[in-house]
């Protein structure tokens, strides 16, 4: 029984039965990305996107939601009473093959974000046009992606002068990872800053002569890609168990692919218009000022709705069940991790979601979008159901991805390999010639994989996934 067909019994009415049930389902699916959550507007775009780009529906889905949570930036929150409230970030990792798709999707959906990022760059020269280097050193700037910067610069110089927000394009994720602590004698350091933009809670340093650097707010969004064979450097210092590596959404493709885009075929501008200008109305109709001392203006919320707050105590009470029912202590410890960062981006979603439906509304341009957005918006609770979706969606790829990563460690290299290929689609006759050369594509190479599958799946059920071929 699925989420949706149980969530209006009472939770203390839950069998036994109906856990197992779920619990079956679960290890019966192949995760699909729930793309029908996304305003129908959207809808030509993504098919576009999906069918003839040939891009994963789950790198579609994770990037429309880093880049309008990108466009929404600071300017919201999302709150269930109307007291505790939190910002809308989201961290994306994309996980593929080189050529998977990763690149491409992230600039036809970021196109939008590039276009206003240019336009602050001509702006930008146009205010220091005159000024010598010293000087221009000190223009507060105006940013909305970015890519390598130090942390010392990025506070300074880019998330000061921009309390709405930016995002880290990190391209690879790992990038990212290794970047940090670089020129810092305090091992954590930068992940404490990122730490701290996770939640936009207040980041404070001490400068020298006792003077204070503070960031009342900071937003900050991560977007990049991974290979399968290296996720596992995302997790070494006990970032799993520590929750760090969770604060990242993952997009798993349900194939291990290289994507094969249409080359005759060109998007009606049509599709894609929607889109553009809704982020357009997001990022530049909803500002984020700052007083004569420097503090931003307080955010406006989106407030859920009671039956909306109703849906979510339902569903995170019952993933803390399931998660409660893992007998493996490891896994438990983990999935409690994941299951912590998932209930708080259900929120952000039906935030996000929200929002999104209100900046697609073709009947109010960039000019007059101050009449559509409101400084208390009441997220519903069909909104709340859509996010839901999209929740389980990234828990359940969370899980994968560290199972994946779990397993990684103990098996051997040329388990991984033959356990990549085969997830590809392969023959077994062509697995046997990229294993061990091409004369090895033979009739006897095709019975020595279909052999070495079956003993592999056996010993390394979590290399070799359930709901594979």
């Amino acid at each position: 029984m699925s989420y949706s067909e149980h969530k209006r019994k009472k939770l203390d009415t839950i069998s036994t039965a109906d856990m197992e049930a779920e619990l079956d389902r679960r290890e019966k699916t192949n995760n699909p990305f729930p793309l029908d959550v996304f305003h129908d507007n959207l809808k030509p775009m993504i098919q576009a996107l999906v069918q003839h780009y040939d891009l994963p529906p789950s790198y579609v889905g994770l990037t429309l939601l880093s880049a309008y949570s990108t466009a929404i930036g600071s300017r919201y929150v999302v709150s269930t009473n109307g007291v505790d409230k939190m910002y809308l970030p989201v961290w994306a990792c994309m996980v593929g093959a080189p050529n998977s798709g990763k690149s491409l999707t992230f600039k036809k959906i970021f196109t939008p974000l590039e276009e206003i990022q240019s336009e602050y760059e001509v702006d930008n020269i146009e205010r220091t046009m005159g000024m010598t280097d010293e000087k221009i050193k000190y223009v507060d700037k105006k940013w909305v992606l970015f890519r390598d910067v130090h942390m010392a610069t990025l506070i300074k110089r880019i998330l000061i002068p921009n309390p709405k927000g930016v995002l880290k394009d990190a391209d690879e994720i790992l990038e990212w990872i290794n970047g940090m602590n670089l020129l810092s004698n305090k091992e954590g350091t930068d992940e404490q800053v990122w730490i701290s933009s996770w939640d936009s809670k207040k980041y404070s340093k001490l400068l020298g002569d006792n003077k204070e650097l503070t960031i009342p707010r900071p937003f900050m969004n991560v977007f990049g890609g991974i290979q399968p064979t290296l996720m596992w450097k995302l997790f070494k210092n006990d970032r799993d168990t520590s929750g760090f590596i969770f604060r990242l959404l993952f997009a798993l493709p349900q194939r291990i692919k290289i994507a094969e885009p249409d080359p005759t075929y060109v998007m009606d501008p049509a599709f894609e218009e929607p889109h553009r200008l809704a982020i357009r109305k997001l990022h530049n109709s909803l500002p984020v000022e700052r007083d004569e001392f420097g503090i931003p203006e307080d955010p406006d919320v989106c407030l859920l709705h009671p039956y909306a707050v109703q849906s979510f105590r339902e569903w995170y009470l019952m993933k803390s069940r399931l998660v409660n029912r893992v007998e493996d202590e490891k896994d438990r410890t983990v999935q409690s991790g994941i299951y912590g960062k998932i209930k708080t981006y259900c929120q952000r979603f039906a935030a996000i979601l929200h929002l999104m439906d209100k900046a697609l509304d073709p009947h109010y341009s960039e000019k007059d979008a101050f009449m559509l957005f409101r400084p208390e918006e009441i997220v519903e609770q069909g909104t709340m159901d859509r996010a839901i979706k999209l929740a389980d969606y990234f828990f359940t790829s969370a899980v994968e991805a560290y199972k994946g990563v779990d397993s990684s460690v103990t098996a051997p290299e040329e388990v991984l390999r033959l356990a990549t290929l085969f997830h590809t689609g392969r023959s077994y006759k062509r697995i046997a010639g990229d294993m061990w050369g091409d004369e090895q594509a033979s009739e006897a190479g095709r019975k020595k994989v279909q052999r070495l599958v079956d003993k592999y799946r056996k010993l390394y059920p979590k290399v070799f996934r359930s709901d594979a071929r």
